[in-house]
């Protein structure tokens, strides 16, 4: 994935390996969306070389935000306080305006913690804080997932709502 700015000419490869900037990733990264002001895009990825320390997660897709201040990019899709990648893959994400917010969906159940339910659910990254919140959850328990499978059609610009399809 490469970036360009009109205002400069200027392009980056975004889904670079950590600390080469001329080295693109080794597995396939697809999707990019960027913020209002293209300082940051979300994208997934197979690759294992985009983050220092990254494990290889059973040959799972993981979501990803590069930021253009620092050329690197983040795993969003990571497990509670740490930089392992989760059970499963994710995907599907929408990035708010701003860079702030990653809404995106994931079969892992390992997100969250305390989480409980089954099959694929729409979560929500906060790049300030680095947590992540299960946006899918039932009405009676906010760790929870809805009783199948949750599908993220969009979000608001503001990253303060989200659009989910439930078939359960």
């Amino acid at each position: 994935i490469f970036q360009w700015l009109r205002s400069t000419g200027e392009v980056s490869l975004v889904s670079h390996a950590v600390g080469m900037a001329n080295v693109g990733a080794n597995g396939y990264t697809r999707v990019p969306v960027a913020s209002s002001d293209g300082e940051y895009v979300a994208y997934w990825s197979s690759a294992t070389n985009l983050v220092s320390g990254y494990p290889v997660g059973g040959g799972y897709t993981q979501v990803f935000l590069w930021e253009r201040a620092t050329d690197s990019s983040r795993l969003v899709s990571h497990t509670p306080g740490s930089t392992l990648t989760p059970s499963g893959g994710s995907s599907g994400h929408v990035l708010s305006a701003d860079g702030s917010k990653v809404f995106f969906q994931s079969a892992a159940g390992d997100l969250v913690s305390g989480y409980s339910g089954t099959g694929t659910q729409v979560y929500l990254w906060d790049r300030g804080t680095d947590t992540t919140s299960l946006v899918s959850h039932s009405d009676s328990n906010p760790l929870h997932g809805v009783a199948s499978s949750a599908q993220l059609l969009g979000a608001s610009a503001d990253g303060g709502a989200a659009l989910v399809q439930s078939s359960g």
